[in-house]
Order: C-alpha cells, then sequence, then structure tokens
C-alpha cells in the first residue's frame, strides 16, 4: 500500500477519502481557522517521527462501528511514542449539540489513535465518541484550559503511560 502523503497547514476545506487512504503524515499537519478537515470512516491516517496535527479549525472523524478511522504509527513495527499528537486547540470548533445529539463541531467518533503521545485538548471541546486511546506514551487524552468542557464518552481508554489527566486552571 503506498498511500498518500501529507503534510503542511491545510488551508482548504478538504476531505481525506477512503479511497486514498492510507495517509501517511511526513510532516506537521495544521489545520487553519475556518477550515474543515474531512476524514472518511475507514481511513488510516500514519505519522511518521514525532509529527503532530493541530486542530485550530475544525477535524470531523466520524467512523462507525464497522468503518473505524486509525490514527498509528506509520513505523513496520510500531511502539508507544512512535508519534506525536493530536492537539485540539484554543481556536478549534468546539462540538455542537441540540439536546444530547451531535450538531456539529470537532468529533472523534469510533476512532482509534495508537503509538502516540497522545491525544491533546486545550481550552476546547471536541466530541470525543466511541473512541479508542491505546499504547500511547504519555496520556491517552490530555485535557488543560478554562474553556474546556469534555465531551467524552464511550471511549474505551487503555495500555497508555497515563490513560486520562485533566489540569484545570
Amino acid at each position: 500500500e503506498s498511500g498518500t502523503a501529507v503534510s503542511g497547514v491545510i488551508s482548504t476545506t478538504t476531505t481525506w477519502s477512503y479511497a486514498n487512504s492510507p495517509y501517511v503524515v511526513t510532516g506537521d499537519i495544521l489545520i487553519n481557522e475556518g477550515i474543515t478537515l474531512t476524514v472518511e470512516a475507514g481511513v488510516t491516517v500514519k505519522f511518521i517521527d514525532d509529527k503532530v496535527m493541530q486542530v485550530q479549525g475544525e477535524l470531523i472523524a466520524q467512523g462507525t462501528s464497522d468503518s473505524k478511522i486509525t490514527f498509528t504509527s506509520n513505523a513496520s513495527s510500531p511502539v508507544a511514542g512512535d508519534w506525536g499528537s493530536i492537539q485540539f486547540l484554543d481556536e478549534s470548533v468546539d462540538a455542537t449539540f441540540s439536546g444530547s445529539t451531535y450538531t456539529g463541531g470537532s468529533i472523534l467518533e469510533y476512532c482509534i489513535v495508537e503509538y502516540g503521545t497522545e491525544l491533546y485538548i486545550y481550552n476546547s471541546s471536541p466530541f470525543v465518541h466511541y473512541s479508542e486511546f491505546r499504547y500511547n506514551s504519555s496520556n491517552g487524552i490530555r485535557v488543560s484550559g478554562t474553556g474546556t468542557y469534555l465531551w467524552v464518552n464511550n471511549c474505551d481508554i487503555h495500555h497508555n503511560l497515563r490513560n486520562l489527566q485533566k489540569t484545570f486552571r
């Protein structure tokens, strides 16, 4: 499988399609403010070295129970800490709800995040739902900042150095 190499600033609304999977992150990714990156169900995103994905716009990664989205290492024999992190930063689009129903904003649903450092949520509120965080070298999920409402449920967080770290100032 050759895959699609991706890196740098995403400055136009983009979809990573299942047909072009896997995506290999060869340099840091930044999703600009005002921009949406949609990752289709079943896509695998493989990170090299210490590369990170920073979200200042909107990340929509909605897999299904049968077709999960995987964020993983590009190494042939992956180990914890092979790559950096997925970071939802202050500027990222918070998830929105009507009652308890998700209506928009950043989401990780039916995703697997493995062999990286952590999922880092800073001053932001993505919806993290039915996802699995495993074999990460730091935290499964690390949350900090004041403006964070933690929408994390039905997730399986295991085999990380620390599974969940929350620091609210």
